[in-house]
């Protein structure tokens, strides 16, 4: 089975969290790891001469563009990447996903749930003595940053600032119009924050 992990910081996932329960996917070493740049202790851990499938493990490159056949992967998984480029690339971006993917792969795509942060930040009316979680915190400005890193992203480089957001619906619709099926709508809470979880099949 080969699995693509397409951004974010080049970490290695053996495990996923799934639509219906953990998703299993096999061990970290099976993984090809994209991302435009590594942090170094992803680099070492791997070796940047690594290969697998024909391919380096630890590959840096733009994820719009990827130097696949088509039909090639079983699993594409992008972990907190999609908002980081601008939204007049996503759909071609989603298209080129969907191109790689054997027929019947599977993309599972996790992203910041911008409908979630929009309430909470209407339902606080800007009080920032409310957490994004619900509960009264005198460690505000956490809870409030937390928010908008998830609109916005931490803007430590270009690449790791948000150029767009999602809601359900609208990613579903994308999915649909880059010929996916199947598509599966979750979400995860961690971190003070709450993200879609979206899987689809080729």
């Amino acid at each position: 089975m080969i699995k693509i992990h397409l951004g974010c910081n080049g970490q290695i996932f053996g495990v996923i969290p799934g639509i219906n329960g953990p998703a299993i996917w096999g061990p970290a070493e099976d993984w090809i790891n994209i991302d435009i740049d590594f942090d170094p202790e992803m680099i070492s851990r791997t070796g940047t001469t690594d290969r697998i499938y024909g391919y380096p493990r630890a590959l840096a490159c733009d994820f719009r563009m990827l130097p696949f056949p088509d039909d090639f992967a079983d699993i594409a998984y992008a972990h907190h990447s999609l908002e980081h480029i601008y939204v007049r690339d996503v759909l071609p971006t989603l298209k080129e996903w969907y191109r790689v993917l054997k027929p019947s792969g599977i993309v599972h795509i996790n992203v910041p749930d911008l409908l979630w942060i929009a309430e909470q930040l209407v339902r606080t009316q800007g009080n920032l003595l409310w957490s994004a979680m619900g509960e009264r915190t005198g460690e505000w400005e956490t809870s409030y940053t937390k928010l908008i890193y998830g609109i916005f992203g931490d803007q430590s480089t270009d690449f790791q600032t948000h150029k767009t957001g999602f809601t359900a619906p609208y990613l579903n619709v994308l999915l649909e119009q880059a010929g996916f099926l199947d598509i599966r709508t979750d979400h995860t809470d961690g971190m003070g924050l709450r993200c879609l979880i979206v899987e689809g099949r080729k």
